[in-house]
């Protein structure tokens, strides 16, 4: 497994993802499988997720919490930065 990011456990970046669309957090797990190439079974062995439940987010069917999601993109090897985009003038 990746090493983990200090950064996603802070109340910030939880704070941060949790305000995203549910839509959003599925869909950016579903490029990030799609990226990695990974299986979703690949991906609960190497998560520790059962493969139920990453079934049931593919299908639309769950809802991945911010602690799965974060499994899910250290065992893929991702990393987030949450930057601050401004509109320009």
């Amino acid at each position: 497994m990746c090493e983990k990011n200090p950064y996603f456990y802070t109340p910030e970046a939880i704070k941060e993802v949790e305000g995203m669309s549910s839509y959003d957090l599925t869909n950016a797990l579903r490029k990030m499988i799609h990226i990695s190439g990974f299986t979703q079974a690949q991906l609960s062995e190497k998560s520790g997720i059962h493969i139920n439940n990453i079934q049931k987010w593919m299908s639309g069917k769950g809802l991945p919490s911010y602690l799965n999601l974060i499994a899910c993109m250290n065992a893929m090897g991702f990393d987030i930065q949450f930057k601050e985009i401004k509109d320009e003038e």
